[in-house]
């Protein structure tokens, strides 16, 4: 397992947050954005991450300085996206409020098999379905064999010892960190 608590009696040390995941929709925009002064599309998405209000954005790579990036948020929320060639339109799915536990050399039965072929892809894939609460991931299977998710269907199954599998645990928690 690759979770640590209670590394000594004053330290716990929990697993990164799941990130952020932008969907992006290319040549198109929404009315009514807040011009911000960020001068790359990665510090615009980090100013939306950043407030709770931001939903969405707007990049225009082209625009003159304060004019490439638009945040959306309540203040947005009506307008529905439009074409706007050059213009590139993100939608932010905050899904902070969750980690990863890592077991080696372990899996679960009862698995649904998916088509990814990485591991963070096979995570996006049970991420998105919110009936999945874990995963099995073995790099050395054949694509279609490599990805298992498992939710209610497999929830009585125990943890086994199986060579070279990785189990991974979804917490869905409220505080982006522990899952408490």
């Amino acid at each position: 397992m690759q979770c640590l608590f209670g590394l000594d009696a004053n330290e716990t040390e929990c697993p990164q947050p799941i990130p952020n995941a932008w969907i992006e929709y290319v040549n198109s925009h929404v009315y009514d954005g807040i011009a911000t002064s960020d001068a790359s599309l990665e510090d615009c998405k980090m100013s939306c991450s950043r407030n709770a209000n931001c939903t969405r954005l707007d990049w225009s790579r082209s625009a003159s300085a304060g004019q490439q990036c638009w945040l959306h948020g309540h203040w947005s929320s009506s307008e529905e996206r439009r074409s706007l060639e050059g213009v590139n339109h993100y939608e932010l799915r905050r899904s902070a409020q969750a980690h990863w536990v890592a077991y080696d050399n372990t899996h679960v039965r009862g698995g649904v098999a998916s088509s990814a072929t990485e591991l963070t892809d096979c995570k996006q894939v049970c991420l998105q379905n919110a009936s999945c609460m874990r995963l099995d991931w073995m790099q050395t299977n054949a694509v279609g064999q490599r990805c298992w998710i498992h939710g209610h269907w497999s929830s009585s199954e125990t943890r086994r010892s199986a060579q070279d599998l990785m189990h991974y645990e979804l917490y869905r928690g409220s505080d982006g960190f522990c899952g408490v």
